[in-house]
């Protein structure tokens, strides 16, 4: 999860990467938080990849959308490309993200994770990024 300055404010880290999106969710502490009304009065927003949930706004998918359908879909969008931008930073600070690692597979959850704490400090402290670094992410959907 993303927050709105792009800082990382949850990650699941360790389930197999083929794994679908709204399957990881189940499986994460960000589910039960959810779940359990940690988000009361407040929203987490994903991917068409992922359920519609009281505390998880997605974006309508269906064909013919009414003008209000179509304004929300274009602010979720909005949303989903801070997170979008962050990953892209993200990877593009740290390119050992960026291809197989030679970590063993034991140890790359402590690597993710570094990576992800390391990113919300040059987030926190405004560290300069050249956009040319960023990573171009392909949306998977």
């Amino acid at each position: 999860v993303v927050d709105s300055t792009g800082s990382f404010t949850d990650i699941c880290i360790g389930l197999p990467g083929s794994m679908a999106d709204d399957v990881v969710l189940e499986n994460s502490d960000l589910y039960k938080l959810g779940m359990n009304g940690f988000f009361n009065g407040g929203w987490v927003v994903g991917s068409s990849a992922y359920p519609l949930l009281d505390w998880l706004l997605v974006p309508y998918v269906q064909h013919n959308l009414t003008w209000t359908q179509h304004a929300f879909n274009e602010k979720i969008s909005e949303i989903q490309k801070i997170a979008k931008d962050a990953f892209g930073r993200l990877k593009g600070r740290w390119r050992c993200l960026e291809k197989r690692t030679e970590v063993k597979l034991l140890d790359l959850p402590v690597v993710l994770g570094a990576c992800c704490v390391l990113h919300n400090i040059c987030e926190q402290y405004k560290e300069d990024f050249d956009p040319e670094l960023a990573f171009e992410l392909v949306d998977d959907e």
